[in-house]
Order: structure tokens, then sequence, then C-alpha cells
């Protein structure tokens, strides 16, 4: 046996400092073990496999031959899997789902002519490639209200983007909970809880993908965000063993970062570690009185205790806070109240259901519009304080929008941009 550790083949710092489950396999594709990226484990000499995905889809793979001696692996991503630019890696190892990646250097030529002139090549002006999309920020509470809607700056500050294919903003922390809201023709409008502290930040992308715009948003702390990115695509085999061990740390470490501290929750809740949350959740709800994700996660550990009532208090205080800024958070705020509010009195034993049923109806447009297959609460509606099961399309850009195509707007002739 002999010590086996691992390193990370990604360009930025802070991703090569993340935990990724590792699975090492033998040839024939057995299993042998798992662990973290960070961890070093005893491994017998002879041939392996170390594997580790992201939650993606995409992988870092490397074949190994282990010796009696102490060996660095080094996980490498698939080369089609390489991000194109170093300042987009979080963006696009972590992103929900993938987009295009088409090249936009191509030069536009005439088609072929006759065979006597099929060596001539005429270069012809450029097409425009237009991208209509634009977004703006809103603050405040969407579900009880006052919402108003506020200019980019100084809330977001541009951090780079490659012409025609992706921006990215540092969108700073206010006051009151933010929403951006991401307007497109033939594309219903959506609206997003941003994951923002009082004192933090996160990283809002937008990408263009098939002549449509894509938006996503990262937290600050990126093994919060890998951890939230496996939650949503439910990958429950690669983290229940190894990725809830740095999500108890972060759950410890709440009074330092709220937002990573909730996705921590989140995840030992789904995967149902519950005896790993302790009485965190409760620290975690006096620290955030803010938060309305705080109050549900609170609500939920009570109710899988059987502490009905005491969670139903909970869960009634999210609406008084806000539009939860998680998939999952709106989500058990939204099956714990129609239970509540489907009680029958006689089986209440001290719930209010009518406070149930009336944070319920608070909510319940907000699940309704709700595209609930990505981390980040999301939902359709150009009002974003009043939802619609059915959006209007090609309403026209408010008068704080930003236009999206001074970034995403390309030619046939245009060559990438670096970044700024």
């Amino acid at each position: 046996m002999a010590p086996l550790s691992f390193s990370l083949a990604f360009k930025t710092d802070d991703l090569r400092k993340i935990d990724l489950p590792v699975e090492i396999r033998k040839p024939n594709s057995t299993l042998v073990t798992r662990a973290l990226s960070s961890q070093t484990i005893e491994l017998k000499p002879g041939k392996y496999y170390g594997t580790a995905f992201l939650p993606g889809g995409q992988r870092l793979l490397q074949y190994f031959e282990m010796t009696e001696q102490p060996m660095v692996v080094t996980l490498t991503p698939d080369p089609d899997d390489e991000s194109q630019n170093e300042w987009e890696e979080t963006s696009h190892y972590l992103q929900t789902s993938r987009p295009s990646t088409a090249p936009s250097t191509e030069r536009a030529r005439l088609p072929p002519g006759p065979p006597v002139f099929a060596a001539i090549e005429m270069d012809v002006p450029p097409v425009r490639q237009s991208m209509q999309a634009w977004f703006q920020l809103f603050q405040g509470n969407a579900v009880s209200g006052p919402l108003t809607d506020v200019p980019l700056a100084p809330y977001a500050i541009l951090d780079q983007f490659e012409q025609g294919r992706i921006v990215q903003f540092r969108v700073q922390a206010t006051s009151a909970p933010l929403i951006v809201q991401l307007g497109q023709p033939k594309s219903p409008v959506r609206n997003m809880a941003l994951p923002i502290t009082a004192s933090g930040d996160a990283l809002l992308v937008f990408t263009r993908a098939n002549g449509t715009c894509r938006m996503e948003a990262h937290l600050r702390n990126n093994t919060a965000d890998l951890l939230l990115r496996y939650c949503a695509h439910g990958a429950a085999a690669l983290g229940q063993t190894a990725q809830m061990l740095d999500a108890q740390q972060l759950v410890k470490g709440s009074a330092n970062d709220h937002v990573a501290a909730a996705v921590a929750a989140i995840a030992l809740l789904e995967y149902g570690e519950l005896s790993w949350l302790q009485e965190w959740t409760a620290e975690l709800e006096q620290n955030c009185a803010w938060m309305p994700d705080a109050a549900a996660i609170r609500g939920e550990h009570l109710a899988r205790r059987g502490k009905h009532l005491e969670a139903s208090q909970h869960f009634f205080e999210v609406p008084l806070r806000g539009l939860p800024m998680f998939t999952d958070a709106l989500v058990f705020t939204i099956e714990r109240l129609k239970w509540y509010a489907s009680l029958k009195p006689e089986r209440a034993e001290g719930i209010d259901v009518q406070r149930a049923s009336a944070a319920l109806a608070q909510l319940l447009p907000f699940s309704e519009s709700a595209e609930h297959d990505g981390p980040m609460t999301t939902y359709r509606g150009a009002d974003p304080a009043h939802p619609l099961a059915v959006s209007a399309d090609d309403i026209p850009p408010p008068a704080n929008a930003t236009n999206l195509a001074q970034w995403l707007e390309t030619t046939a002739q245009n060559a990438a941009s670096p970044g700024v």
C-alpha cells in the first residue's frame, strides 16, 4: 500500500481548491474506493482510473499505475470540456446546462460559383446576427412588496466578456433581496432570485446559444456552488458520502457565509442526513432574519423531526421575508404549506390552518410559474411581483433595462474579443 493524493487540472486557484468526489476503478470498471479530491488514501500497486464528475456531466479522468511509492494523480478535464477562457471557468464547469460553443470566427464567403471561378474567394459584408435580449434588476420583497426596479450601476459591475458568446457581471449586495429579469423575443420573460447575502456578491452570467440568451448565477463560494449543482441534478450517489463532509463544514461556518451555509443545509436535508444538522439550522435562522430560505430550511428540519406546530411558524415567516433564493427552499415551503392548509381542525394540533392557506396563496403563483429544474428560484412573468402561468412575450425593454446586444450581438466576421 502507498499514499495516493489528487490535484485538479483547472486554470484558476479557486477551482483547484474545491473538493470533488473521486471514484477509483480498475480497468475492468470494478469500483475500488471513493474519496474527496482533497484526501490522501492508501492504494495497492496496480493499474487504475481516477474519475471525478462535475454536476453538468463533465468529467475529469486520469489513468495511472500505482507503485509502492507515494503518488499524486492530476485529474484532467476531457479536451472537449475545457473552458475557453480562464475567467469563465466557474460558469463553464458549474453551469446547470451546457450551451453550444460553436466558434464565431468563420469568414463569410460566397457560395461556390461556376468551375472557372472555383479558386476565387471573395469577402462579403458582415452579416449581422441580432441579439435583442435585455435584463434588469429589481430589489425588495417580490411576494408581499414593495418591489422596485433599480439601475444596473452600482449594483452590477461588468466582470468579463467575449463578444458574441458570453458576458458576466459581479452583482453586489443591497439592503434588500435582488431579482434579475431577462427578456428576449419569442421567449417568456424569466425572473431569477439572486443568491446574495447582505455583505456578499454573486456572479451573473449570460450566454448566447443557438441565437437565444441563457441566464445563470453562481455563488461566491465555489464549493457551495458545486454542491448546489449536485442537488439540482439529483446526484445523490456522488454527493451523499463525500460532498456531505464539505456540507457539514459549510453549515458549521454559517456565521462567515450565510448563503453557503443555506446551500449546505439544503443538501443535508435532500440527502436525509438530519443528524449532521444538529441545531445549526436554528443558528442559521437566528443569524439570517432577512433570508426567506433560512426560515424554510429551519421549518423543514423541524417538520422532518415531527415538530409540525413549531415548523409551521417558520414557514409562515417565509413570504414575510420574500421569495426563497433556492428552488429547494421554495419547494419545501410550498409542500408543507399545502399539507398544513389541508388539515381538518381536529387534526391540526394547534397549527393555524387559515394562516397556512394565506401564506400558500401568496407563494403559489411563484411556484406554479417556476422552472423547477434549476438551482435558483426562476419563474416566468413580465411583472416579477405578479407571475403568470403563461408569460407575455416580446414586451418592450423597460426604461432601466440593459441591452445585452452590446456584448452578445455578433456578425459572421466577428473574431472573439478578449475579456476586459
